[in-house]
């Protein structure tokens, strides 16, 4: 073989060389990414686990309450986004979480003394109005508590029609002050559970009117009481970091699901700790403007009796369930545009409408509307004043409407986001060998 022959064979052999080497690395990410895809399709697969059949699921199917319009409304929606859409970027599916319900207590009624001892009243002036619920009545102050006797809720109303029911002089403490005054108390009585201390309270300045209902004021130096309303949060999706390539799957979600909150936590499964990726969204109720536990802190008001201990303390709205810190389930969600469907159809729920800056206090009253602008969609989980089985989400939708007075509105529908047309009984995991 001459040397020219030799070059020319080595060139060609190293041409062959890097090629194959070229395809072999090409297939080695192409697996790669193949299972890669297999692993995050496992995380976005519903598994229906909450109940064995989903005909038993569907008995706790979400149904939402709708506000109403006023006659001669025109109720046009559309989608009103800068693409015409709704974004592309809604999950596909999402957690879902049982509520751990003990049921009636033994000792319900010690437990409804013991409120009424923390909030001031003598617990052996204790009434009862038939088997639901135990109550208190202060007249001096124009106090009023009412227990749950099975779920052991509770509000405390004050009537301020009675001369006594609030101080001469209205100090009101600091917005910061007045979270910080009723986060404390809610803390130091063992009310509130450990999810509501991960989100900050609002604050609400609030009117009272001559006839003792409440309404917002116009500014906080009008204000008599500020409510201090506190939320939670939950996860709608949760990676377990020892799953293959679970840092990469949860950056594509992260940029997939933007505008939801991420957070890391660490779990100890027996035989290691384990980073947990969450993807979380806000808990609401039926009112958008407060939350199932309010706070109404005012003037510091030392009561001769009967609540003195809580001198910052007026009236108190409590219904809180206990959700599971593990989803039981994941399920799968209304597709894009079957929401886009159910929205301009007129088929949501209307549970809000209002005046831009308007008053978010006073109970609704049928506004008429010209035109609904659909600007957002997002996903969170309903908790109601009622009791029910499962925690589940919702798509909250959020828009501008016309009023029939020339001015421009807010308004907020919401619209159960399980696609409960297509539910399966539970996917039990096939072993692996």
């Amino acid at each position: 073989m001459t040397l020219t022959e030799a070059a020319y064979w080595t060139r060609r052999l190293s041409v062959l060389f890097v090629g194959g080497f070229g395809i072999l690395i090409l297939l080695f990410f192409l697996l790669l990414s193949i299972n890669n895809s297999n692993v995050e399709s496992e995380i976005l697969v519903p598994d229906y686990a909450c109940t064995d059949t989903a005909t038993e699921f569907l008995e706790n199917k979400l149904s939402i309450p709708s506000l109403t319009l006023a006659s001669n409304s025109e109720q046009l929606i559309e989608i009103d986004t800068p693409t015409g859409t709704l974004d592309d970027n809604i999950p596909l599916v999402a957690n879902v979480y049982a509520y751990d319900d003990p049921g009636p207590s033994l000792t319900a009624q010690n437990q409804a003394k013991d409120i009424a001892t923390k909030l001031g009243f003598d617990p052996e002036l204790i009434r009862r109005r038939g088997i639901k619920e135990y109550y208190w009545i202060e007249d001096e102050f124009g106090r009023f508590l009412s227990v749950d006797s099975e779920t052991l809720n509770f509000k405390l109303q004050i009537n301020y029609l009675n001369p006594n029911s609030l101080p001469a002089e209205i100090d009101l403490p600091t917005d910061a002050d007045a979270m910080s005054i009723a986060s404390s108390f809610i803390r130091s009585n063992g009310w509130q559970l450990e999810d509501y201390s991960n989100e900050e309270p609002t604050v609400t300045p609030i009117n009272i009117e001559p006839d003792g209902t409440f309404s917002m004021a116009k500014s906080r130096g009008e204000a008599e009481l500020l409510r201090v309303d506190f939320y939670r949060s939950k996860p709608f999706l949760t990676i377990l970091g020892n799953i293959q390539n679970a840092e990469s799957i949860r950056d594509r979600l992260e940029r997939e699901y933007q505008g939801y909150e991420t957070e890391t936590t660490t779990v100890n499964t027996g035989q290691e700790r384990v980073d947990v990726y969450n993807f979380k969204t806000e808990v609401v109720n039926l009112d958008t403007q407060k939350s199932n536990i309010s706070v109404y802190v005012g003037t510091e008001y030392r009561r001769d009796r009967g609540g003195s201990i809580n001198p910052d303390i007026y009236d108190i709205e409590y219904t809180s369930w206990v959700i599971e810190n593990d989803p039981c389930g994941k399920y799968p969600l209304l597709p894009v545009t079957t929401v886009a469907s159910i929205i301009t159809n007129n088929q949501a729920s209307l549970v809000y409408l209002n005046e831009k800056n308007g008053d978010t206090v006073v109970p609704y009253q049928p506004k008429q509307v010209d035109k609904m602008l659909v600007k957002q969609v997002r996903l969170a989980y309903l908790d109601t004043l009622e009791k029910q089985r499962f925690l589940q989400p919702i798509y909250i939708v959020i828009g501008e409407a016309s009023l029939d007075n020339g001015l421009s509105g807010r308004f907020y529908f919401y619209v159960p986001a399980i696609d409960y047309d297509n539910l399966r009984d539970k996917q039990v995991p096939i072993p692996t060998q």
